[in-house]
Formats: structure tokens, sequence, C-alpha cells
């Protein structure tokens, strides 16, 4: 078979590797426009970046040094109540650790009103400005265009063909499936396309013509303004900083900090939003504004074309689910491997049902953090008012009232999504609720912290890791 990719960037190239691995006596071709930009929004990940890039025979500490990379132990939110606290959603312990119960621990924290901030091992280690590798689960952040350049040329390596040319149209047989890519210089022939070519939506939407499940009555941001600097920081974490229209992102590298103002342009014009930035932050000077819709088409996989990425669905940059959400459909694609080559409606259907059900479920964990006390400005005054809570997210509010919080309290059938430990690190940053569990109160406090001191000898300053891997 002939696997055709149209479009680079993050999701292109970690669809052409996909295919390389899965299928490795087929053909896989990528088509990249050199005019067309890599958005590159938010360059933030989640630890399951590192569990793909094991599978993929790549080194993680080869893709920190390739592309001004370095670590990150979870995202750090700040003044979401109004209030100038702060709250850490941090990833999950291993190793050692993970004999222990974090739930149970959690549960017990906010039972006994003690807070997430002072007692919680990640967000103690993070604002040391450590790491520890080998206990603590964690994820990338790296410059987008080093990341596509890094995989392009792997990918290569191992045999994918790349195109750099701009395509056009498409041709299909009597039955709706593609089988030629017409660029300005070539055309390919093809038995199957991955759509990557981002917020173009070249084949799903333009060509397919899929219903578009619009979230922006629930989610409105709709720009985010790019401003990145020059400093650097030692913080092994993503920042989320909220603000009058929205919320700022933070985002440390190695050679530069990428920053954005994501907000709804309903409330405050981009001029608005430069001086609202220059109020809080010292020289701002945008480079950017990207446009954006918040939503999914109701099918991602259509005929013989798949879309990855961006071209089939975005939600926002908080939570960094954008290449998430990639890499759960590409680890979906390895479960219907067979159907790629023997198409069958009923699996493709399944296959679209688990893709929208995560991305459902990412919106209802989304607007979970915007359910905040914050009131200083029109738009957090208004926005539980004019902006729809998603489907499923009052019964999970519900059970978090009634002290009933369990892991069927979230949304279901999905492969990919955020777990109780994610919501119960949310609704204590935001203090949505004092008395979680209606269960006998368990005393985990010393037995965590006895645990905890055992893996201190594997913790390291995230600033000597990073000096250790460019020696």
């Amino acid at each position: 078979m002939n696997f055709t990719i149209v479009g680079g960037g993050s999701a292109g190239w970690l669809s052409a590797l996909y295919l390389n691995k899965l299928f490795p006596n087929d053909s896989v071709s990528l088509i990249e426009s050199k005019d067309i930009p890599i958005i590159g929004v938010g360059e933030a990940t989640t630890p399951h970046i590192i569990t793909c890039l094991d599978w993929l025979n790549i080194s993680y500490k080869d893709v920190i040094k390739n592309t001004e990379g370095t670590l990150k132990n979870g995202i750090n939110f700040e003044n979401w109540n109004g209030d100038n606290k702060k709250y850490f959603h941090g990833f999950s312990i291993k190793n050692e650790l993970s004999a222990f119960s974090t739930q149970e621990y959690l549960v017990s924290l906010i039972n006994n009103n003690k807070s997430f901030v002072d007692n919680i091992y990640q967000s103690q280690l993070s604002y040391q400005n450590k790491i520890n590798i080998n206990n603590q689960t964690f994820a990338l952040h790296f410059d987008a265009n080093k990341f596509a350049s890094y995989l392009s040329k792997i990918a290569k390596q191992r045999g994918v063909k790349h195109i750099v040319d701009n395509y056009k149209y498409c041709s299909t047989d009597n039955n709706g499936f593609i089988n030629k890519l017409h660029c300005e210089n070539v055309s390919v022939k093809t038995d199957f396309v991955i759509d990557c070519s981002g917020f173009q939506k070249l084949f799903i939407g333009s060509f397919y013509k899929e219903t578009w499940v619009d979230y922006s009555q629930h989610l409105p941001m709709k720009k985010a303004l790019l401003f990145p600097t020059n400093e650097t920081t030692e913080e092994p974490y993503t920042t989320a900083k909220a603000m009058k229209n929205g919320w700022v992102f933070k985002i440390p590298l190695q050679h530069r900090m990428g920053r954005g103002y994501i907000f709804d342009s309903h409330y405050a014009d981009e001029n608005e939003i430069e001086k609202e930035l220059n109020d809080t932050f010292k020289d701002v000077k945008p480079i950017r504004v990207i446009k954006f819709n918040a939503g999914r088409y109701q099918n991602a996989w259509v005929k013989n074309c798949i879309g990855i990425g961006l071209s089939t669905n975005f939600v926002e940059p908080l939570e960094s689910t954008s290449i998430f959400m990639s890499i759960a459909q590409l680890d979906l694609i390895k479960s219907f491997k067979h159907y790629i080559k023997n198409y069958a409606e009923r699996k493709i259907n399944q296959y679209n049902e688990l893709v929208a059900n995560n991305n459902d479920a990412i919106l209802n964990f989304i607007y979970l953090h915007y359910l905040t006390k914050r009131n200083d400005s029109l738009f957090w005054k208004e926005f539980q008012l004019k902006n729809k809570m998603p489907k499923g997210l009052q019964d999970t509010l519900d059970d978090i009232k009634c002290g009933c919080l369990d892991k069927f309290s979230l949304p279901q059938k999905t492969t990919s999504s955020f777990g109780l430990q994610s919501y119960m690190y949310i609704i204590e940053g935001l203090e949505i609720t004092k008395n979680l569990s209606n269960t006998e109160a368990h005393d985990f406090y010393n037995g965590y912290n006895i645990l905890k001191n055992t893996v201190k000898s594997y913790e390291q300053n995230h600033k000597d890791f990073l000096q250790n891997l460019s020696t």
C-alpha cells in the first residue's frame, strides 16, 4: 500500500513514524508545503509523549538536546480564583511511590483541609526547580519547529519519502475513496491518506465536508496572541496565569520563553489585550495572532482518510491536549490496524466513536477549569452565564457536591482522557469542594511522607540535568 500524509508539523511527522513502524513493508510518503508555517501555539505536552517516543524507539533525551527542550512535571495555575494564589496539576508518581494510593492520599488531604500545594510531592519538587525522572512521570517542552525538523530527519532515515510541494486537489474512485493527490509539481497515487493539514482542514473538512461539532458554545476562546521572550528559567513546569479576558501560558525552553495570551475576542480586541499584557509583563512584543475555533468533526475517519491533529479537532491550549489527542488517535490506529487495509464500516464507526468521546471528555475537563470565583472583569462574570456547560459535566459536579466522586463520575467509553486524580487537583485548586469523600477517613499523611523520603536520593536540579545532557 501507498500511505500519504498531507502536512508536516508534529502531527504529520509523528503519523509518518507510526505508519512506518506499523506497516514496515509498505510505502509512506509525506507531502509538505514550505509556504505554510507550523502553528506551534503551545510547545508543551503531557506524559503520553514519553510513551509515544519510547514506542517509536526515539530517546526523549535526544529530543531535548535537539529541540531546546526542557522537562515538565505538571502545570502551575496562578490567580484562577482572583486571589493571587496558585495550585498545581502534577503528573502521577511511579515506581517506589506507586505502592501508595495517591488517590486516597488526596482524599485524605481534602477531608483534613490540607493544601495540595504544601503537601503534594510533585508541587514541592517543581517549585524547587527539581525533577525526579525515576519516580515522577514527566512530559516535555520543546520548540515546535525544531521538534518537527528532528522527527522529519528520523523519519526520512527510516524510509519515509518527503515531498515538498503545494497540495491542490485530489481524485477519487467511484466509491469516493481518494486514489490520487495532485500538487503543483507532482501527482501522487495513494491508497490511504492521513490529513495533517492543520487549521486548513483540507480533507475531513473541506473535501469530505464532515459535520463540525462546535465547542465554542462551551469554550469561547477564539484567539491566541503569541509574545515569546528571550528570558530563561529553570522551572520544570508550564504556567497558566488567569487574566481579565482569558489566560496566559508560559512555557520554559532552554533558549527562550514561549508565551501566549488565549482570549475571548468578544470582550477585548488585540490592542486591548496587548495593553493588558504590558500592564502585567515587561516589553511585550507580539509576533502574531492565531485564530481558532474550538470543536471537532463528527467523524475523524472517512473512507480511506483519517484526520490527525488540528485538521480534525482542537479544544484550546490549556492542559496541552493537542499533541495528546494526536497521540491518542495514532495509538488507536494500532488497534484498528487491520481495518486500514480491510475497510469495515462497523469498525470505522467504533474508531470514530472513541475519538469523539476522547475529545468530548477533554472538553469537559477544560471547562471545569473555568468554574472559578473570579469576578474582576466582564469575561469572568459572564462566563458561566453565557457558555453552556458540556453534557455530562453537571453529573460530575453533582457527585463532587455529594462527596461521591469516583471514576464512574467521569466520561466513559474513552481511551485517552484525564483521570480522577487530575479532576481532584483542579477542584481542590479552585476550592469547589472541601468534602470530597463520604467514606471512612484514613490518615495517609505520615505514610506518604515516609515513602516520599525514600525517593529523595533520585532528585536533581532541572538545570543540572539539562547541562549534563549537553556535555
